[in-house]
């Protein structure tokens, strides 16, 4: 339910947001939540290694969140043959 939930807010998302303070370890969650399936499919582990005392930046967060997005999935066709961390 909640990785239907996260791909349906993540289709739905205004990319003409405005910037704001925001937290990238989010954005970054939000994007492997997205993708995690897939990399279990894959043979692909994704790690996930925070720093919790990361602050706030400025910017906008479903574009840090595509970004996020984009590096990862390159990242898993690279691996593809031969799956990994």
């Amino acid at each position: 339910k909640k990785i239907v939930r996260d791909v349906l807010d993540f289709s739905r998302q205004n990319f003409e947001e405005k910037m704001g303070a925001m937290r990238v370890n989010d954005a970054i969650e939000k994007a492997l939540a997205l993708i995690t399936v897939n990399a279990r499919h894959s043979d692909v582990e994704i790690r996930r290694e925070f720093d919790p005392q990361l602050p706030e930046v400025f910017g906008h967060f479903h574009k840090i969140q595509q970004v996020v997005l984009n590096l990862v999935t390159n990242a898993m066709h690279a691996m593809k043959s031969t799956g990994g961390v």
